[in-house]
C-alpha cells in the first residue's frame, strides 16, 4: 500500500509538474495545467502513465481541507461588517440569482431536483484564483476592494452550501422537515465549534507564537485544521466546513497571515492534487458529447454573472464603472464548483456528468474572464451609451448620494441609528423564515388534518397557506416599514427639512435595494422548502411592478434636475463671476450639494469632439448636466454636442469623479 501511493504521488507530481513549468511559460492559469495533468494520468487517456484515481482521491482531500483552512485564515468577524457594508448587497444578489439561475437551468434540460441544486450551487461561485491572477496582470481598477469582498462573501456562502448539500445528499431527500431539521443541526453544530474554539484556539495559537518556532507553529495549526476537519466529518459534515471553522477561529488571534505564509507550500501542494483528481474523473468522449451543455452553461455564468453583479453594483451605488467592470470580472466558476459537485456525486445522487461540465465550463471561462477583462473600457462605454438617458443621469445622483451618506454614517449617532434599524429588519427577517420553515414542516400533516374534516384539497392547501400568510403579515409589514424607515434617515441626512419633494424621491429610490438585499436570500429559501418554482415567479411578478413603479419615479426624478439645472446655469448666466471656473456650488438640484463648472480653454484637446467621443461619464463617473456658450445653454446634453473654446461645462458627481474629470479635461 505504501508503494502504491509513493507512485501513485510521483506520476502526479511529475506530470503536473511538467504541465505546470508550460502553463507558466505560455502565461497559462495553473488550475488548467492541473486538470491537464489528471486527464494524461487518468483512466481514460491510453498514455504508459496511471495512477489509482482511489488513492489520489484520498489525497486530494487533503487539498480540499488546507484550502479551506487558508478561507478561513482570510476572514475575521470584526471585518464582517466592513465586508457587507462594501460589497453585501452585491454578493447576496449574485449568489441568490445565479443560484436560482442555474436550479432553474437544470431543471429546463431534465435534471432531479438535487442534480439542479448542485448545479445551482457550483455555478454561484466565483474563482479566486481567476480573479486574483486577473487583476495582478491588469491596471489597478477601481473595483478591486469590491470584487475582493464579494469574493470572501461567496467563500463564506460556498461553505454553507457545501454543509447544507452535504446533509441533504446524505439523506438522498429535500423535505421541508428534512430541510429544516438539517439547517438547525447545522446551526447548532456551528455555533458549538466556534464558541468551545473560539476560546481555547486564540490563547494556543499566541502561546506557541511566543515560543518562536516555526516548526510548532506549523505542527499545532495542521493539528487543529485537521482535528476540526475530522469533527465536522464526525457530526455528518464536509471536512471543509472544519476547516473553514478552524482557519476561521486561528485568524482571531491575529496572526492568520504569519500561519497562511507558513502553510502556503502545503496548500499549493495539496491543491493541485485535488484538482489532478477532478481531471481524472473527465472521460474525453463524455465531455465532447456533454459540450453543447457546457457550453450553454459557461454562458449562462458569464453573461448571468455580467448582469446580475452590474446590477447589484449599480443598487450599491458602486456607479457604471466599477459595477461593470466586478460583473466582468466575476464571471466564471471557482475552485468550490469542484467541490460542491464532488459532495454530490459522492453521494451518488448527482447521476449527471457534472464533472465533466464544470471542467470544461472552467476552461472556457478561464479564458473568457482575462479576454473580456483586457477589453473592459469598451465594455463600459458600450453600456454606457446603451442605457437610457434618465438611467444614466440618476446614477450620478445616486453614487454621491450613498458616498456622502457614507461619510455621514461615520459618525455615532448616525450609525447607532442604522445598526438598530439593520438589527429589527433582521429580526423580522429571521422569524419569517422561521414561519415558512414550521409552515414547511406541518404542511403535509395539517393537509391531510383538514381534508380528513371534509375539505377538498385544493381548499385545506388555501387554508393553510392563507394561515401561513397571515402569520408573515405583521413581519414581512414590519420589515417594509422599517426600509421605509432606513431611507428616512438616509433622506434626512442629504436634504434640508424644506426640500420635501426632493426628500420624498430618494426614500422612494432607496427602498429597492434594502428589499432586495432582504427578500432575494428569503424567496431562495422559500423556493427550496416547498420545492416550487412558483415563489420565484411570484418574486419576479413583484419585480416587475416594482419596476414599472421605479421607471416613473426616475421620470419624476429628471424632469426635476432639468428645472434645478436650468435654475443654475441662468445663475451663471446672469452673473458669471458669482461661479468662476472651478469653483463649487450648492443649486437647487435633488441631493447634489456640489457643482462644478468647468471652462474650456483655446487649443484644448476636447475642442471639436463631442460629449461622446470624450467619454467623460464612463471614463470618470461624472455627468455633464449642462453646457453654456454664448449666454445659450444646453440643458442635460445629448452626448452628440460639439464642444467648442469657451464653452462651460457644469459637471454632477462625486467630489473625486469630478476632481478627475477636470485633470482629465486639462
Amino acid at each position: 500500500m505504501h508503494e502504491s501511493f509513493l507512485s501513485d504521488l510521483a506520476i502526479v507530481l511529475s506530470v503536473a509538474g511538467v504541465t505546470c513549468s508550460l502553463a507558466l511559460r505560455f502565461k497559462v492559469p495553473l488550475i488548467l495545467s492541473y486538470l491537464l495533468a489528471g486527464l494524461i494520468i487518468g483512466p481514460y487517456i491510453p498514455v504508459p502513465l496511471f495512477a489509482s484515481h482511489e488513492r489520489v482521491e484520498e489525497l486530494a482531500e487533503f487539498g480540499v481541507v488546507f484550502v479551506m483552512f487558508c478561507v478561513g485564515l482570510e476572514f475575521q468577524f470584526r471585518k464582517l461588517f466592513q465586508i457587507i457594508g462594501l460589497a453585501g448587497l452585491t454578493a447576496v444578489t449574485q449568489i441568490s440569482l445565479m443560484f436560482a439561475i442555474g436550479y432553474g437551468l437544470g431543471l429546463s434540460m431534465g435534471w432531479t431536483v438535487l442534480e439542479a441544486l448542485f448545479l445551482g450551487g457550483s455555478i454561484s461561485i466565483s474563482s479566486t484564483m481567476v480573479v486574483s491572477k486577473v487583476l495582478d496582470n491588469s491596471k489597478p481598477t477601481s473595483a478591486r476592494e469590491t470584487i475582493l469582498g464579494v469574493l470572501i462573501l461567496q467563500d463564506i456562502a460556498a461553505v454553507i452550501m457545501i454543509a447544507a448539500l452535504t446533509a441533504v445528499a446524505a439523506g438522498a431527500g429535500l423535505s421541508a422537515a428534512e430541510l429544516g431539521r438539517t439547517l438547525g443541526e447545522l446551526i447548532g453544530v456551528l455555533a458549538a465549534m466556534i464558541v468551545v474554539g473560539y476560546l481555547v484556539i486564540p490563547r494556543l495559537i499566541q502561546f506557541v507564537d511566543r515560543l518562536d518556532s516555526q516548526e510548532a507553529m506549523t505542527i499545532v495549526a495542521c493539528g487543529i485544521c485537521f482535528g476540526m476537519a475530522y469533527l465536522a466529518e464526525t457530526f455528518g459534515y464536509s471536512v471543509a466546513l472544519g476547516a473553514f471553522v478552524a482557519g476561521m477561529l486561528v485568524s482571531e488571534s491575529g496572526l492568520g497571515l504569519e500561519v497562511e505564509r507558513i502553510l502556503l507550500t502545503l496548500k499549493d501542494l495539496f491543491a493541485a492534487i485535488f484538482f489532478v483528481s477532478i481531471g481524472m474523473t473527465v472521460d474525453p468522449l463524455l465531455a465532447i458529447k456533454s459540450l453543447p451543455v457546457a457550453i450553454g452553461v459557461a454562458f449562462a455564468v458569464v453573461v448571468g454573472q455580467f448582469f446580475v453583479v452590474t446590477t447589484a453594483g449599480l443598487l450599491s451605488g458602486n456607479g457604471l464603472r466599477r459595477s461593470v467592470t466586478s460583473g466582468v470580472a466575476l464571471g466564471q466558476v471557482g475552485e468550490f464548483a469542484f467541490i460542491i459537485a464532488a459532495v454530490g456525486i459522492s453521494a451518488r445522487v448527482v447521476k449527471v456528468p457534472l464533472q465533466s461540465i464544470l471542467v470544461t465550463v472552467a476552461v472556457i471561462t478561464t479564458f473568457t474572464t482575462p479576454f473580456f477583462f483586457g477589453r473592459i473600457e469598451k465594455i463600459i462605454g458600450f453600456v454606457d451609451r446603451k442605457f437610457p438617458s434618465r438611467f444614466r443621469l440618476l446614477l450620478t445622483f445616486y453614487e454621491g448620494w450613498l458616498d456622502r451618506l457614507k461619510s455621514r454614517q461615520s459618525e455615532p449617532a448616525g450609525n447607532a441609528i442604522v445598526r438598530r434599524i439593520f438589527y429589527v429588519i433582521f429580526v423580522d427577517a429571521l422569524l419569517s423564515v422561521l414561519i415558512c420553515v414550521i409552515s414547511a414542516i406541518f404542511w403535509v400533516r395539517l393537509d391531510e388534518t383538514l381534508t380528513s374534516t371534509g375539505f377538498g384539497p385544493a381548499t385545506s392547501d388555501f387554508l393553510i397557506a392563507l394561515g401561513t400568510v397571515l402569520l408573515l403579515a405583521p413581519f414581512v409589514l414590519g420589515i417594509f416599514r422599517n426600509v421605509l424607515k432606513l431611507s428616512s434617515h438616509a433622506s434626512g441626512l442629504l436634504f434640508p427639512s424644506s426640500n420635501q419633494q426632493s426628500s420624498v424621491l430618494l426614500r422612494r429610490i432607496l427602498v429597492g435595494p434594502v428589499i432586495a438585499f432582504v427578500a432575494l436570500p428569503f424567496f431562495a429559501l422559500l423556493s427550496g422548502l416547498f420545492e416550487t418554482a412558483a415563489i420565484f415567479e411570484v418574486f419576479l411578478v413583484l419585480v416587475t411592478i416594482g419596476a414599472i413603479y421605479f421607471w416613473r419615479r426616475v421620470g419624476d426624478f429628471q424632469a426635476e434636475v432639468h428645472s434645478g439645472a436650468r435654475s443654475f446655469v441662468e445663475l451663471i448666466a446672469q452673473d458669471p463671476s458669482q461661479l468662476p471656473a472651478g469653483k463649487r456650488g450648492e443649486p437647487h438640484i435633488p441631493g447634489l450639494h456640489q457643482v462644478t463648472n468647468y471652462k474650456i480653454e483655446d487649443g484644448s484637446s476636447i475642442g471639436g469632439k463631442t460629449l461622446a467621443e470624450v467619454n467623460l461619464r464612463a471614463l470618470t463617473g461624472t455627468t455633464v448636466i449642462s453646457i453654456v456658450r454664448d449666454g445659450e445653454e444646453v440643458i442635460l446634453p445629448t452626448g452628440r454636442e460639439n464642444l467648442k473654446s469657451g464653452d462651460v461645462l457644469v459637471l454632477a458627481g462625486t467630489k473625486t469623479s469630478t476632481e478627475k474629470a477636470i485633470s482629465m479635461l486639462k
